[in-house]
């Protein structure tokens, strides 16, 4: 993949999968979905991200995902076709 910019993609949350074994191997995987477009997006703990970071944006989108609200997620896409990509920012949008 050549081009690593960001993108972003608004809608709610319609599934969310938390699991992890292990030191560093917690990963949140979520799908996002909207009129146009779904996309599973996931957040990883990994040892260059602060460990507050992950449960944060984890705490976030549950919360988002329980009360049916419309979130923003920013995130980079990790192949090609676009459809599974890395969270890099959540917001909620004005």
């Amino acid at each position: 993949m050549q081009n690593r910019e960001t993108k972003k993609i608004v809608g709610t949350v319609k599934s969310v999968s938390i699991s992890g074994i292990g030191q560093n191997s917690a990963q949140l995987v979520l799908v996002v979905v909207n009129k146009n477009e779904q996309m599973t997006l996931t957040v990883r703990s990994l040892p260059a991200h602060e460990p507050q970071v992950f449960v944060s944006v984890a705490n976030f989108v549950t919360t988002a995902y329980w009360n049916k609200k419309t979130i923003g997620v920013e995130f980079l896409p990790l192949s090609d076709s676009g459809n599974v990509a890395d969270v890099v920012g959540v917001y909620v949008p004005a």
